[in-house]
């Protein structure tokens, strides 16, 4: 299980989704991140496919790969 550093990015297909003790535990690829700030709920939607999450300096963003948004 890992943090990212401030501006460290992880892509890869999401596989799994979970919430422990307050955090949400993240496996993208086969890496597991562990956050406080994003929430599973709208994570859970996008199980299976490609997505990144990038470490800003205000927090944990992430977004669907391919999206224009």
């Amino acid at each position: 299980m890992r943090k990212l550093n401030k501006w460290e990015e992880v892509t890869g297909k999401l596989a799994d989704v979970r919430s422990e003790e307050e955090q949400t535990l993240i496996t993208v690829g086969d890496v597991i991140i562990r956050v406080t700030d994003l929430s599973d709920t709208e994570l859970k939607k996008s199980t299976d496919t490609e997505i990144s999450i990038i470490r800003t300096e205000s927090g944990y963003r992430w977004f669907r790969c391919g999206d224009d948004q």
